[in-house]
């Protein structure tokens, strides 16, 4: 029964296929096209002019590149160090045994994601309010005041 659930080497390659290719097609092509592109002095259209690695030597020696570079490697070194090792800290606390209040420390943690989807329940309700809605205010205001209608409790909708 085992054998039976278990894919052989050829089905377990095949079912990677598609996932595999829409990776190539989403994180390799966009990364090699623009490492063709930067390999030209190009603005657009038709005219490209070749220009090898000059647009690289010429990156090389600009101040602002570098400003920028070392900006970004800090703003990750510390958004990472900073995530990582806060996320670390706080799941530490919560799984030491002396931790008073654990549930609570866990709702807390688990609040955000409940909200969410709170929030954006609000938001369509405002967005579909009969009165003051959104869509109504829309279509009144584009002289569409016969479209208006109760969006949430029209039963044939």
């Amino acid at each position: 029964m085992k054998s039976i659930l278990k894919p052989n080497k050829f089905h377990f390659l095949l079912l990677l296929v598609p996932g595999l290719l829409w990776y190539v097609f989403i994180v390799y092509v966009p990364v090699i096209s623009a490492g063709y592109y930067s390999l030209f002095d190009w603005k657009g259209g038709p005219k490209k002019t070749f220009t090898g690695l000059q647009n690289y030597v010429t990156l090389m020696g600009d101040q602002t590149f570098w400003n920028a570079f070392l900006n970004n490697v800090k703003l990750t070194v510390f958004c990472v160090i900073g995530q990582i090792g806060l996320a670390f800290l706080l799941s530490l606390l919560l799984s030491m045994r002396s931790a008073r209040a654990k549930d609570a420390h866990r709702v807390v943690a688990y609040f955000p994601a409940v909200l969410s989807a709170v929030v954006i329940g609000f938001i369509w309700k405002i967005i579909y309010d009969y009165h003051n809605g959104l869509i109504n205010t829309l279509l009144t205001m584009a002289g569409k005041g016969n479209w208006v209608q109760p969006w949430l409790s029209n039963r044939s909708m």
